[in-house]
């Protein structure tokens, strides 16, 4: 069985209490049944804080979150205090795994990191290195993958080869790949759109806000190599993923879509790195961490290609 990850993967390390963003605040943290039953075995003063801190009521436990929305267990210093207390194997497998995301197949697992984190955010938009992907691990065999899941990483890694060649103009690059149309909106009006999706954020919201009476075309100029990279980011992310895998033409629409409306935002509201960070961070938040806002996206462009 492979393990397989962009080459960046490897430099990435949580920077914790230095996070301007920290994923322990603002999420609803489920509780995985094996990491539940850890919990429940744990005993003393800090056995009593664990249970006591999860609400097991709906579908899955959870914890629950304290003054501004805070994990009960990230401390002052912005720590996780069930690393500190009992050790990082009793993190529940969100925790555990944030901010990555897995797309498994018959011989391999894909492992990517998420925009949502400000430092994984750092490395996907800023690598020095051109995307491309490395095999991490190795293991035992295994039977291989099925005709049609062969038959899509091939098309999922040539949409990178093509996307990554850059004696090829980007505009050039992107004709190539993409089959499905995009809606030719401007960013305004795509703003304006993203508006009526589900929103977590109040600096989502303002914004978009601030972008509707913008009626310039969605654009890149000046980001080719950022756009670059974040089309690889969407298409590994998405083209493989078995939720959108019959879907593969559409969901390059949609990876194109997504990087245009960020350096979009870019052109208008970021005056620094940083700046370019954080539109992507909040982009994934509220576009990538909501499957119905990623289904009405991608069910938008579909409309529009039956047209």
């Amino acid at each position: 069985m492979k393990t397989v990850t962009p080459k960046y993967y490897r430099s990435f390390k949580c920077i914790g209490a230095e996070c301007k963003h920290n994923c322990c605040i603002g999420w609803e943290i489920d509780i995985d049944p094996q990491t539940m039953s850890k919990y429940e075995n744990v005993g003393g003063v800090f056995g009593k804080r664990l249970k006591s801190s999860v609400e097991k009521d709906g579908d899955c436990p959870h914890f629950i979150l304290g003054d501004k929305e805070r994990c009960p267990f990230l401390n002052k210093d912005n720590l996780c205090d069930i690393i500190i207390n009992i050790g990082e194997s009793y993190l529940c497998e969100i925790c555990d795994a944030h901010p990555r995301f897995k797309n498994f197949f018959s011989d391999r697992t894909e492992i990517g990191l998420g925009l949502c984190c400000e430092e994984a955010c750092r490395l996907i938009l800023f690598d020095k290195e051109p995307f491309s992907l490395e095999t991490v691990e190795n293991t035992e065999p295994c039977d291989g993958n099925s005709s049609f899941e062969e038959e899509l990483i091939r098309y999922r890694d040539s949409l990178i080869s093509a996307i990554t060649d850059s004696y090829v103009p980007i505009d050039e690059r992107i004709i190539k790949i993409s089959s499905a149309k995009i809606p030719e909106l401007n960013i305004g009006k795509w703003s304006e759109y993203l508006l009526s999706l589900e929103i977590m954020s109040d600096e989502w919201k303002k914004l978009l806000i601030r972008a509707v009476p913008i009626s310039e075309p969605l654009t890149y100029k000046g980001y080719e190599k950022e756009l670059e990279r974040l089309i690889c980011y969407f298409v590994y992310r998405y083209v493989a993923n078995e939720n959108y895998d019959e879907k593969s033409d559409t969901v390059v629409a949609f990876s194109v879509l997504c990087s245009q409306i960020i350096t979009s935002l870019w052109s208008h509201f970021a005056k620094s790195d940083e700046d370019k960070v954080e539109i992507c961070r909040l982009f994934s938040q509220e576009i990538e961490y909501s499957t119905d806002n990623v289904d009405d996206i991608i069910s938008k462009i579909e409309d529009y290609n039956e047209i």
